[in-house]
């Protein structure tokens, strides 16, 4: 009978232990909570696609610098305060935006407005 109720016991809490140790000892968490990304480690590319089909596409480094890629050029963008939202620039092409939002200034092709992050949630 004991075994058994250690057998049970030690069945329905093995789940629950991987959650219960790490909150009981002080360390963090590292997995994803169900339903999030993991943390991405590196550059993170992101496609944009805006009104009148325009498109670009934007590799976030760390370090706060952004590559941004037009067809086959490439601006190096520093990251400024821009209020709410997020904005990069290189003193002549602008990327402005917020969540997946965004819009670039000064690059080939004038003003490009409404452009969402195609791969983002």
């Amino acid at each position: 009978m004991l075994r058994f109720l250690l057998s049970f016991v030690t069945c329905v809490f093995a789940g629950a232990l991987p959650a219960i140790i790490p909150a009981a000892t002080g360390q963090t968490q590292t997995a994803p909570i169900a339903g999030e990304k993991p943390p991405v480690e590196g550059p993170t590319p992101v496609a944009y696609g805006c009104a009148g089909e325009q498109t670009f596409s934007v590799v976030y480094k760390k370090g706060e610098e952004a590559d941004l890629v037009m067809g086959t050029k490439t601006f190096t963008l520093k990251q400024v305060q821009g209020g709410s939202g997020f904005k990069y620039t290189d003193g002549t092409v602008t990327l402005t935006g917020k969540g997946r939002e965004a819009m670039l200034e000064g690059a080939p092709g004038g003003v490009l407005r409404e452009c969402m992050a195609k791969d983002r949630p």
